[in-house]
């Protein structure tokens, strides 16, 4: 299942009108590139869950900081943790996180420099140039093995779970038989079945550009949907 309509089905998903029975619990995580260092690229990784309802979610928002050399995430802070209803009347409760940060403070400290571009989708004139191949991944004449991004996606999951906090027990509605820990254990995708959804070229001159390659992939819909963003590592 395309990125996008994986995003239009959970978003159906969480906000149409009430049906005779509950959807199945469905996490989505979404990566957003807003920062460029000298070893990391940061990120705002969003986690938005349907609760198993349909006019409600629980979004929380992270901050990853992803390594330059390996491609591999090497922190994530909590931002904040908003409940949604799509209600005649949209309301919205947000919830304390504990060592919840201000990534733009982070981002300061460490002198990082901010993107406020995003990836060139699926649509656009280097569409051609990208392709999923059996055994590795080629973006503008950068490859990489299949199995170091299957292996990058995992790990981004993983240190996601880890970082979720367990949710209020009380305050907010909820008709999920699953907590957010156990939608994100053990994720199950096809690799091959996973799409090229957008690409992002980073300047470094002198140094080496940076790939970024926005992977959206699922585990056929019944837990976990993500679009998460890959690294191809420079050659420096």
């Amino acid at each position: 299942m395309k990125p996008r309509l994986i995003i239009l089905a959970f978003c159906t998903l969480l906000f149409s009108q009430p049906a005779r029975a509950t959807p199945p619990d469905l996490i989505f995580l979404q990566d957003k590139v807003i920062g460029l260092s000298e070893s990391q690229v940061f990120i705002l990784r969003e986690s938005a869950n349907n609760l198993g309802l349909h006019i409600y979610g629980m979004h929380d928002v992270f901050l990853v900081a992803k390594s330059l050399k390996t491609g591999l995430d090497e922190e994530i802070w909590p931002v904040y943790r908003v409940h949604f209803a799509s209600e005649a009347k949209p309301q919205s409760r947000s919830f304390p996180l504990e060592d919840a940060v201000n990534p733009y403070e982070i981002m300061s400290a460490r002198a990082v420099k901010y993107i406020s571009r995003g990836f060139l989708g699926p649509d656009s004139s280097r569409a051609a140039d990208n392709a999923f191949y059996a055994e590795y991944l080629e973006v503008g004449g950068a490859i990489l093995p299949t199995e170091q991004v299957r292996a990058q996606l995992l790990q981004s999951i993983a240190l996601t779970l880890g970082a979720t906090q367990p949710y209020p027990e009380e305050g907010y509605a909820s008709m999920s038989f699953a907590t957010p820990q156990e939608l994100l254990e053990n994720p199950l995708f096809d690799i091959q079945e996973c799409i090229i959804d957008g690409v992002m070229t980073l300047s470094r001159y002198p140094l080496a550009a940076i790939e970024l390659v926005q992977l959206g992939c699922d585990d056929g819909g019944d837990r976990l949907n993500f679009s998460l963003v890959v690294l191809i590592p420079a050659s420096d």
